[in-house]
């Protein structure tokens, strides 16, 4: 809860509250039709929007569009079977008329995607779940326009690649103590492109707000956990052309999410969310490996482990006053064989805690800490032509370690208003290079009224 509050406003800024969602220029519909009879419902969902306007020269507008039919039958038999199935795309393009641009891009995506219900009954349920589909990118320059008499010729395309996905699996719910299990089959083509699906958050390119640069030699300092929590200038809402560089310490299983090209494996998840209780908690577990090499035959192993728990003491000690604890720990590891120069071996951790206590009426004592530590070498691709791998730079080694630990008050005029003030201390070292070991620190304070 102590790093709530910047991250909140970051989010709402840049992305709204969703998983997923961009603040964009656009329309959408979406309606639905329910049944008497076989079906139950359809649903569609439809949108279109500009990622970005032309400047009347070689920049044209990029627009997106797209949507999603889905329709779900009824419940039949003496096990309560019920499916959902639908049919979604998204198709990113340039409109070449706009400006005198006569090169742009076109990324339609594709799939269908299903939920089974194949046993339900009172105290539990199982469903077959997935979701299947192909993905298109092509770079294409518009021909020139013929002159009188001549022949007119055809568009080129530049580039011009597919690739598919598939995820399928089971999920099973123990809905008397409230436990969920998963287990998922994960095929991402080493050329699948989603413009939209594959577009990060955070730019490690962009230059911080705050103490960009440290030390005698002013060297520019890489984005950390201070930066995460509290730095807008990081976050970008726009969509990239090519996949966007990430930094391997925080997120080198999956750094563009469950759309990640070039994985193959099985995911596992667990959780314990029951309807009333004071605790609930979630397990992730994913055993992945590249389908194809990058810069060599050999290929990549990843491992992810991430687990979270949320335990409201009051509920347990039947305390009238908020008093909660957080937990949370993730662990990656990547690893590579062959000759000593195509190896790698890039370990992370990264532990959470937070607890939040109402001292007095709607007043929070906040207390919270995150340590990340990561060592190791991997090689981080220079990406070109979308997907495609154009070099490696020289390994990327890490021995270093981070820690943010953040204290503060906070009052609650209401649920969506209230006023922290708080104090952080943020302090990075390197093994390697212990010179370049900072600290830093902020005392803010910031009142948020959400309407």
């Amino acid at each position: 809860e102590v790093f709530r509050p910047q991250k909140e406003v970051i989010y709402y800024e840049e992305f709204y509250t969703g998983l997923n969602e961009r603040r964009l220029q656009g329309a959408n519909l979406d309606f639905g039709l329910d049944f008497e009879q076989g079906l139950e419902s359809i649903e569609v969902q439809t949108f279109l929007a500009r990622l970005r306007s032309t400047n009347f020269s070689d920049t044209p507008t990029r627009l997106i569009g797209g949507g999603r039919i889905g329709a779900t039958s009824e419940s039949y038999g003496p096990f309560q079977s019920q499916g959902t199935i639908g049919v979604n795309l998204s198709y990113t393009w340039d409109d070449l008329e706009s400006g005198d641009a006569n090169t742009g891009i076109r990324n339609p995506v594709l799939s269908v995607d299903g939920d089974l219900t194949v046993l339900n009954q009172d105290a539990y349920a199982v469903r077959l779940v997935g979701e299947a589909g192909r993905s298109v990118i092509e770079l294409k320059t518009a021909a020139d326009e013929p002159e009188e008499g001549e022949e007119p010729t055809e568009d080129e395309s530049l580039v011009d690649e597919d690739d598919t996905f598939v995820e399928i699996g089971l999920a099973a719910n123990l809905k008397g103590p409230g436990l969920e299990f998963s287990a998922m089959f994960v095929d991402v083509g080493p050329d699948f492109y989603s413009s939209a699906a594959q577009s990060r958050r955070v730019d490690y390119s962009r230059t911080k707000s705050f103490f960009n640069r440290i030390g005698n030699d002013r060297d520019i300092r890489m984005a950390t956990l201070f930066d995460l929590a509290r730095d807008p200038a990081i976050y970008t809402s726009r969509m990239t052309n090519d996949l966007m560089r990430y930094d391997p310490r925080y997120n080198n299983v999956l750094p563009y999410g469950d759309a990640t090209p070039n994985r193959r494996g099985a995911r596992f998840g667990i959780g314990y969310v029951p309807e009333d209780g004071p605790v609930d908690a979630n397990l992730h577990l994913a055993v992945l490996g590249e389908i194809r090499g990058q810069g060599t035959e050999e290929l990549k192993d990843f491992l992810l482990m991430r687990g979270a728990a949320n335990v409201r003491i009051n509920e347990l000690a039947n305390i009238d006053r908020l008093l909660e604890v957080t937990l949370g720990t993730q662990y990656e590891n990547t690893s590579r064989g062959g000759d000593p120069i195509e190896q790698v071996d890039l370990s992370s951790t990264l532990f959470e805690a937070g607890i939040a206590a109402e001292v007095y009426d709607r007043l929070d004592l906040l207390l919270g800490a995150k340590l990340r530590s990561s060592s190791g070498r991997d090689y981080v691709p220079e990406i070109e032509n979308f997907n495609d791998v154009a070099d490696f730079p020289e390994p990327f080694v890490t021995d270093d370690s981070e820690s943010l630990l953040g204290a503060g008050l906070r009052y609650r005029f209401r649920d969506d208003v209230y006023l922290t003030v708080q104090i952080q201390r943020f302090s990075y070292s390197d093994d390697a290079t212990p010179d370049d070991d900072y600290t830093l620190g902020q005392i803010f304070a910031l009142y948020s009224m959400s309407f």
